[in-house]
């Protein structure tokens, strides 16, 4: 299976930043943003391990359902200033 991407919400809090990956149910936190995002990678690296073929399903499931959305807004006329808050990594 060739490496997915998966999107990335952070977020600061007085503890530095939280990395929350919502289709695998992963949270990390860390100082930095590059902290979070390592320990992210971490804790979903420890997810594959335990739940491989699980976690496979989830990210092909929402690679199906993101190309299909991706083809409807090629389709449709986009809105200026919608931008997401996420980032794939």
């Amino acid at each position: 299976m060739r490496p997915s991407k998966i999107h990335v919400s952070f977020e600061k809090d007085k503890h530095g930043v939280v990395a929350y990956c919502d289709e695998l149910n992963a949270v990390a936190s860390g100082k930095t943003k590059a902290e979070a995002k390592r320990n992210l990678l971490i804790a979903v690296k420890a997810l594959l391990d335990e739940y491989g073929d699980e976690v496979k399903s989830r990210l092909k499931g929402r690679m199906r359902r993101s190309a299909r959305t991706d083809l409807m807004r090629s389709t449709s006329q986009k809105k200026p200033g919608n931008q997401s808050q996420d980032s794939g990594i």
